[in-house]
């Protein structure tokens, strides 16, 4: 796991030393995603995805269940030990590497990214922001 985050941590490194005077921000958009689980956020950004690429528009989803999954494993499903409320720092550690590839994928060329987290607290959709 700690090696994972160290991996998330040289991707952060490597967007804070872009020129990003550089990147055409005035032509990138990222969308995030709000509401509880199992609510449609993924379905809807795969079906906005869909049309935005079909509209020629380069776009992806960043997942941050994916990432979790990625890291922690899927053996026997979910963990429920990570929704705890002690285990809100590696939630937000998770959430923010997810964040991090979406604007590494917009750096490189994407144009949309969609957050398809439950960014659920005021907290994390203000620091999502920034």
């Amino acid at each position: 796991l700690e090696a994972a985050f160290e991996e998330g941590r040289v991707l952060r490194e490597q967007i804070d030393s872009v020129d990003h005077d550089q990147v055409p921000w005035h032509n990138k958009l990222v969308i995030a995603t709000v509401g509880l689980p199992a609510r449609g956020k993924s379905y809807i950004s795969h079906k906005l995805v869909n049309f935005l690429c079909w509209s020629g528009i380069e776009s992806e989803i960043f997942n941050a269940g994916k990432t979790r999954r990625r890291l922690l494993g899927t053996a026997g499903g979910s963990n429920c030990a990570f929704f705890e409320a002690k285990q809100d720092e590696l939630r937000e550690r998770i959430a923010f590497m997810t964040l991090d590839k979406g604007v590494d994928y917009l750096i490189r060329g994407g144009e949309v990214v969609i957050l398809d987290a439950t960014n659920s607290t005021r907290e994390r959709r203000a620091a999502v922001l920034k």
